[in-house]
C-alpha cells in the first residue's frame, strides 16, 4: 500500500508559522508605517519645491522682466501677489513635517524596543530621524535666509530623508537583494542625481533661470571671464563683481547642469539594464520612465521661460528617481 504524501505539510506549516511570527508582523508594521512616511516626505520635497521657487521670483508678475529683481522675489511681495498659494503651501509644509517627525519617532521605537531588534531598519530609522530633526533645526534657525548654502541644505536633506525613507520601505520587505555590480551603479546614479538636485537648486537660489537658454550661450558667458570656477561657491564671492559675476555663475550653474545630464542618461540606462536582467522589471521599468520624462522635462523648460508647474514637475521627478535608486543601492 502507497505512503500518503507529507511533502506539502512543511510548506504549509512555515506559511502559519510566518503568519505568526512576532518579528514577520513587526516588519510589516515597519514597512507600512515607512510607507506612509515615504509618502509624507514626498509631499514635504514637493510643497518646499514650491516655496523656494515661488519665493525665488519663478513665474512672477510680468515674468521674465520681473525675475532676479528685488520685487520679484520679495517674500512679502509674493505673499500679497499669491498669498493664498504660499499661506496654504506653509501651513501644509508645517503639519505635514510635525507628522514626519512623530511618525519617525514612532519608526525608531518599533524597531529598537522589542527583542529581537531590527538592526538594519533600526540603522535607517534612525538615520531618517536625524535628518529630520536636522532640517526642522534648520529650518527653525534659518527662517527667512535664502542664501544658497541653506538652500542647499534643505534641499539635499529632504531628497536624502525622501530615499531613506524608500530604503527602509525596501529592508523592511525582505526581497532579494540586487548583487553588488548593481548596487555600484545605483550607488553611481544616486549621486549623479543629487548632484543635479544640488546645482538646479543653486540656479533658483541664484537667480539665474534665464542667464542663457543654449549651451553655446551659456559657454561664450563663461568663457568670456575666463573660466573662473569661484563663482560658483555657495558661502564666498569671487573677484567678479556686480550683474557680470551672476551671468558667470548662473552660465556655470547651466553647463554643469546639461553635462550632469548627459552624463546621468548612461548610467541610468546601465542601472535599468542591470535591475532587469536581474528581475527587478518594475524598478527598471520605473527608472526608465522617470528618466526619458526628466530629460524631456528638462530640455522643455528653457524652450518654455521656466513655467512653475513645469519646473516642479523636474523636481518631483527627480525625487521619484532618487528614491528608485535607493532601493537598489
Amino acid at each position: 500500500m502507497s505512503r500518503p504524501d507529507h511533502t506539502h505539510i512543511p510548506a504549509a506549516v512555515m506559511d502559519i508559522t510566518s503568519a505568526h511570527d512576532p518579528v514577520a508582523r513587526r516588519r510589516r508594521l515597519v514597512r507600512r508605517l515607512a510607507l506612509l512616511a515615504t509618502m509624507l516626505m514626498l509631499t514635504v520635497v514637493a510643497v518646499s519645491a514650491y516655496m523656494r521657487l515661488s519665493q525665488s521670483g519663478l513665474g512672477c508678475d510680468g515674468w521674465p522682466a520681473c525675475y532676479g529683481t528685488p520685487s520679484g522675489h520679495n517674500p512679502s511681495s509674493l505673499m500679497s501677489r499669491a498669498s493664498s498659494g504660499l499661506a496654504w503651501a506653509r501651513v501644509t509644509h508645517r503639519v505635514v513635517a510635525s507628522a514626519m517627525l512623530v511618525l519617525v519617532l514612532g519608526l525608531v521605537a518599533l524597531t529598537a524596543r522589542h527583542r529581537p531588534r531590527l538592526r538594519r531598519e533600526g540603522r535607517l530609522a534612525l538615520a531618517v530621524l536625524l535628518l529630520t530633526l536636522w532640517l526642522a533645526g534648520l529650518g527653525a534657525a534659518m527662517r527667512g535666509v535664502t542664501s544658497p548654502a541653506v538652500v542647499l541644505g534643505n534641499l539635499l536633506g529632504g531628497l536624502a530623508t525622501l530615499a531613506l525613507c524608500w530604503r527602509l520601505v525596501v529592508v523592511a520587505g525582505a526581497g532579494a537583494a540586487p548583487a553588488p555590480a548593481l548596487r555600484r551603479w545605483a550607488w553611481a546614479g544616486l549621486l549623479l542625481v543629487l548632484l543635479q538636485a544640488a546645482l538646479g537648486g543653486l540656479v533658483d537660489a541664484r537667480h539665474a533661470a534665464t542667464t542663457c537658454r543654449y549651451a553655446a550661450e551659456c559657454a561664450d558667458i563663461v568663457r568670456s571671464a575666463g573660466w573662473d570656477w569661484r563663482v560658483l561657491s555657495p558661502w564666498t564671492s569671487s573677484s567678479l563683481e556686480g550683474p557680470l559675476a551672476a551671468d558667470v555663475r548662473g552660465a556655470w550653474l547651466h553647463l554643469l547642469h546639461r553635462a550632469g545630464a548627459l552624463l546621468l542618461l548612461p548610467v541610468l540606462s546601465v542601472v535599468a539594464w542591470k535591475a532587469l536582467r536581474q528581475g527587478f522589471s518594475a524598478q527598471a521599468i520605473g527608472l526608465g520612465l522617470l528618466l526619458v520624462l526628466e530629460l524631456t522635462l528638462g530640455s522643455l523648460l528653457a524652450a518654455t521661460g521656466f513655467p512653475l508647474l513645469a519646473v516642479l514637475a523636474h523636481n518631483l521627478v527627480a525625487a521619484l528617481l532618487l528614491a528608485l535608486l535607493a532601493g537598489l543601492a
